[in-house]
C-alpha cells in the first residue's frame, strides 16, 4: 500500500511520490531488530542498519520489518545530518517456506530435519502410488491372459505362477512402505510441534514487512539509520508472588511478567523494556457535551415504540472512559523511587512504569507466554487473623502493609506461597482509602469461629402502633494453635434510612464501634488453647405496618 508523506522542502510545501524517482540508485538492506519495548497490548519495535549512502537521489528498500506493524507509526531517524527523506511506502512481502531458516535461526535445524523427512516420505508416497499401479497391470494381465491362454493349460498355470509371486513380493513391498509412511508421518507431526513451539507452523503462509524510501542525500555519507515503530501481536501481563513466613516477618513480593508476541519476527537475544500502560495510538481529551436530565419512565415509553440511538452521544462516553483509565494508570503509576533489582531497572515518569530488563531474551512468534521474574521486594508485614463471622466463619491470615503507596504496587493478580507451600491466589488490590494494604494469604483452620443467636436474649414486644425486637449474638472465637495469636473479628447493625424507624445498639462487648457504617471491630489476643466470647444486641423500633428484611 503506497503512502504519500508531505514535507517542507525549501520553506515551501511540496507533495512527492514514490513514483517521481523511478531512475534513482537502489540500496537494499536488512535492519536488524536491537530492542522491543512491550506495552500491555502491542509492542514498539526499533531496528538498527549501518548504510553507505551515495549523494543524489536513492531508493532505500529496508527489509526484515515486521507484518503486523502499524505503518502510520512507523519512524526513520538517520544518524548524520544532511540526508532528506522524501517519501515513505510500507508493504508486505511472502517468504518462501523455504527461506524460512534464515529469518528464524532458532529454528533452523528442525527446519532442516523437517525438509529432509518430508522429501524422503515423497519418495516413499511415490513408490507407493507406483506399487500400486503395478499390482493394478498384474490384475489386468492376468485376466487378459487367462482368457488368451484358455487352452493350453501348462502356460496358463505358469502365468498364474508368475502373477502370484509377482503379487506377493509387490504386496510385501507395499506394506513395508505403509509402515515406512506412517512412521515417517509420526515423525513429520513431532517435528510440526517442534516448529510451533519455536514460532513455525508449516501449513501457514509467512510474510514480512518493508518499507521503501526515497531520500536525497548532500554527498557520500555512511550512517546510521533507526527504524522504529508499533507493532500488534504483543502484549504481557503483569502478576505477583507473594511469599511469607510467619518466623521472619518480611514479606517477599516478587513481581513477574508473562511476555507473548505473534509479530512475524523473532525476538533472539534482544533486550526488553516493559512498560505498565497501553501503547494508544490516538490520544485526545475528551469533550464535555449538554447534559439533560428526563423523566426515565417516559424514555421507556417511548423506547418501547420506537427509539433511536444517536451514535455522536456514544463518543463523549467512549472518550470519559478512557480518559478516567487513564487517569487510574497515572495514579498508580505515581511513585518517586527508582529501583534496580538484579538485571532489572525501574523507573517512573509521569506517564508509565517500566522495566528494563538488561539480560537478552529469546522470544519467539508463538504467541506462547515467556515468564520473566523483574522484580524482588522484602517488605515489612504484620500479621494477623481476621473473620466477618456474619459472612464467613473461618479465619483468614492477613498480612497487612502500611505505607504501601511507596513500593509502587499495581492491581494484579497474585500466587501466594506460605511457608514453603502453595497457599492458592488472590487479587492485590492497592486501593484502600487507608495506607494500609491488606492481603490475604490464606486460611487457618486451627482457629474456630462460632457466631450463634442467642435466643434468650431475643424478644419481639408490640407497643401500641410500633414493634419492638432485639437481636443477640454471641460470637466464640477459640485458638487452638500452640503459639498466641492476634485476631481482629469484624460484624455489623443495622442502620436506619428512616426516621421512622428506630436503631439503638445495646452490646458491643468493648469493640470499636463506627457508627457511620454501623460497623464493630474487635481487637483480641488469644493465648494457646484459648477462647473468647463477645456479644452483639441491638433493638430495632419500627411501625407496625412496615416490613423489613432482618
Amino acid at each position: 500500500m503506497k503512502k504519500i508523506h508531505f514535507f517542507l522542502l525549501g520553506g515551501l510545501l511540496t507533495l512527492i511520490s514514490t513514483n517521481t524517482f523511478a531512475a534513482s540508485k537502489m540500496i537494499q538492506t536488512n535492519a536488524q531488530l536491537k530492542g522491543v519495548t512491550v506495552y500491555l497490548n502491542a509492542a514498539e519495535l526499533t531496528h538498527q542498519v549501518r548504510l553507505d549512502i551515495p549523494q543524489g537521489v536513492s531508493t532505500l528498500v529496508i527489509e526484515n520489518l515486521s507484518p503486523q506493524a502499524s505503518d502510520e507509526t512507523l519512524q526513520f531517524a538517520f544518524e548524520k545530518d544532511g540526508i532528506t527523506l522524501l517519501s515513505s511506502q510500507f508493504m508486505l512481502e511472502a517468504i518462501p517456506f523455504d527461506d524460512l531458516s534464515d529469518l528464524a535461526p532458532l529454528a533452523k535445524e528442525t527446519l532442516s530435519e523437517y525438509n529432509k523427512v518430508s522429501t524422503v516420505r515423497g519418495k516413499l508416497a511415490a513408490e507407493k502410488v507406483a506399487t500400486e499401479g503395478f499390482i493394478a497391470g498384474l490384475n489386468v494381465q492376468g485376466n487378459t491372459g487367462s482368457e488368451v491362454l484358455r487352452g493350453s493349460t501348462q502356460k496358463l498355470n505358469e502365468l498364474m505362477q508368475y502373477i502370484f509371486e509377482k503379487r506377493t513380493n509387490l504386496e510385501m513391498q507395499l506394506n513395508k512402505l505403509n509402515k515406512e509412511l506412517t512412521n515417517y508421518d509420526l515423525q513429520l507431526q513431532r517435528l510440526r510441534e517442534q516448529l510451533k513451539d519455536q514460532g513455525i507452523s508449516p501449513e501457514k503462509t509467512y510474510q514480512r514487512g518493508r518499507a521503501v524510501l526515497q531520500i536525497r542525500s548532500a554527498g557520500n555519507l555512511t550512517t546510521e539509520l533507526m527504524v522504529r515503530y508499533i507493532a500488534n501481536g504483543a502484549r504481557w501481563n503483569h502478576s505477583y508472588e507473594i511469599r511469607g513466613d510467619m518466623s521472619q516477618k518480611p514479606l517477599k513480593l516478587i513481581s513477574r511478567a508473562s511476555v507473548a508476541q505473534r509479530t512475524g519476527l523473532f525476538w533472539e537475544g534482544i533486550k526488553l523494556r516493559l512498560v505498565f500502560g497501553y501503547a494508544q495510538l490516538d490520544h485526545q481529551i475528551p469533550t464535555l457535551l449538554p447534559w439533560r436530565l428526563r423523566d426515565y419512565r417516559k424514555v421507556q415509553v417511548r423506547a418501547s415504540k420506537s427509539y433511536s440511538l444517536d451514535v455522536r452521544a456514544e463518543q463523549p462516553m467512549l472518550a470519559n472512559a478512557r480518559s478516567a483509565e487513564n487517569e487510574v494508570m497515572m495514579e498508580m503509576a505515581d511513585y518517586d523511587s527508582t529501583l534496580e533489582a538484579g538485571d532489572v531497572e525501574v523507573t517512573s515518569d509521569m506517564l508509565n512504569v517500566s522495566y528494563e530488563i538488561k539480560i537478552p531474551y529469546d522470544v519467539l512468534p508463538n504467541g506462547r507466554e515467556h515468564q520473566i521474574e523483574i522484580q524482588s521486594m522484602e517488605i515489612p508485614a504484620a500479621y494477623s487473623y481476621f473473620s466477618v463471622p456474619k459472612l464467613n466463619t473461618e479465619a483468614f491470615l492477613v498480612a497487612t502493609i502500611k505505607n504501601y503507596n511507596q513500593y509502587g504496587l499495581f492491581n494484579s493478580p497474585a500466587q501466594i506461597v506460605f511457608e514453603k507451600m502453595r497457599a492458592g491466589s488472590t487479587q492485590l488490590t492497592p486501593t484502600s482509602e487507608t495506607n494500609e494494604l491488606p492481603i490475604t494469604l490464606g486460611v487457618e483452620p486451627r482457629i474456630v469461629v462460632e457466631r450463634k443467636s442467642v435466643f434468650d436474649k431475643t424478644s419481639d414486644v408490640f407497643l401500641s402502633s410500633n414493634r419492638e425486637r432485639t437481636f443477640t449474638y454471641d460470637i466464640l472465637v477459640r485458638n487452638n494453635k500452640k503459639e498466641a495469636v492476634e485476631m481482629t473479628l469484624k460484624d455489623q447493625y443495622p442502620l436506619s434510612a428512616d426516621e421512622n424507624i428506630k436503631v439503638e445498639l445495646l452490646e458491643s462487648s468493648g469493640a470499636e464501634v463506627n457508627s457511620t457504617k454501623g460497623e464493630l471491630t474487635w481487637q483480641l489476643q488469644l493465648g494457646a488453647g484459648e477462647a473468647k466470647t463477645v456479644r452483639l444486641s441491638y433493638k430495632v423500633r419500627y411501625p407496625k405496618t412496615v416490613q423489613l428484611d432482618f
